[in-house]
């Protein structure tokens, strides 16, 4: 793990950020576990893992499932839903997890719950309207990764280019993936990603070839809520650093503050 070969001695450590790779930070975790120690990290998708540690571990970014359905709640939310979404899928596991979860809810949407009686109010709160469905004519396709490396082969629009596209897959897909997309029909298609695509080098590569990618992850960057903390946040950044925020550097800005908020509430 990261700690073999160091000299940290965790009994003085009040709080570990970091581990991009889970399966680095599951070597260390039985550690952190025997000193009682919390870790702040990006994945916690194996379920051992975060059953060892319940109170010890906390994930910070949405799992793949999750951001699916993120993504469907939010074609859903549209005010002109598209009629064709083409699919792009990776070959792991985790791209399939998205995909699926993603073409799940747009056939049953999540439903907003009531909201709950207000003592002493007379009149309930109005349960919000319930989501309608993408219409049964609308049609989603999926595509592989090697299939989308030849999109001329990709025929189920017609000679319609698709109103979306979503890319679920990995880093190094999406990188092989641009140059091909620029040089398609699809070039002037709008680009939906996920977590991994939220590298700076990602949004360059994409950004040099002129090609409209957006991330659509939950709570990060997305692509239609733009709530003020997050606006503040992009600001501060820019005006700092002079270039654009990743979601990895919401992550760290999130993982301090609540570093530094633990540590207010502990000396209270």
């Amino acid at each position: 793990g990261e700690l073999d070969g160091t000299n940290i001695d965790l009994t003085q450590v009040a709080m570990v950020i970091g581990y991009f790779y889970e399966t680095v930070f599951q070597q260390d975790a039985r550690r952190f576990l025997h000193f009682k120690k919390p870790v702040l990290l990006p994945y916690l998708t194996n379920p051992e893992a975060a059953a060892r540690g319940p109170y010890s571990f906390y994930r910070l970014l949405p799992g793949y499932d999750e951001q699916g359905r993120f993504m469907a709640m939010e074609i859903l939310g549209m005010k002109t839903r598209p009629s064709r979404i083409l699919i792009i899928e990776g070959e792991g596991q985790n791209q399939a997890q998205l995909a699926e979860a993603l073409k799940e809810t747009l056939v049953e949407p999540i439903q907003p719950e009531a909201p709950p009686a207000v003592e002493g109010q007379k009149n309930r709160p109005k349960t919000p309207p319930r989501v309608r469905p993408l219409d049964s004519k609308a049609q989603v396709v999926t595509v592989g990764f090697k299939q989308a490396l030849e999109p001329d082969s990709i025929t189920e629009f017609g000679k319609r280019s698709p109103d979306l596209i979503i890319l679920a897959v990995g880093l190094p897909e999406a990188l092989q993936l641009a140059p091909i997309l620029a040089d398609s029909k699809f070039s002037k298609t709008p680009l939906w990603g996920g977590v991994m695509l939220g590298f700076r080098e990602t949004g360059a590569a994409f950004a040099s070839l002129k090609l409209r990618l957006s991330l659509c992850i939950p709570t990060v960057n997305p692509v239609q809520n733009n709530p003020k903390s997050l606006v503040d946040f992009k600001n501060r950044y820019v005006d700092a650093w002079r270039t654009q925020p990743t979601w990895i550097s919401a992550l760290s800005y999130d993982a301090m503050n609540i570093a530094i908020k633990a540590a207010s509430a502990a000396e209270e």
